[in-house]
């Protein structure tokens, strides 16, 4: 398979129902309105893994940066 094409984002919106969540990334730049280029469509259970993953991923570089040490 090939690498994805990446996107920067720095715009996020959610939106959850019992059944689905729903992602948007995007851009959004101080005096425009958020520009929205890709949408993530998953079921709760996979959000809640992805949820679960994000924080794993995150504490995991704060206590790199905690040590002093570069993540890897």
């Amino acid at each position: 398979m090939a690498d994805p094409d990446g996107k920067y984002a720095n715009y996020f919106d959610v939106g959850v129902n019992v059944n689905e969540v729903v992602i948007d990334f995007g851009q959004f730049y101080h005096g425009s309105l958020p520009s929205v280029h890709t949408r993530i469509v998953t079921t709760t259970a996979y959000g809640r893994e992805l949820l679960a993953l994000l924080v794993r991923s995150i504490t995991a570089v704060d206590a790199h940066v905690e040590d002093g040490r570069q993540p890897s």
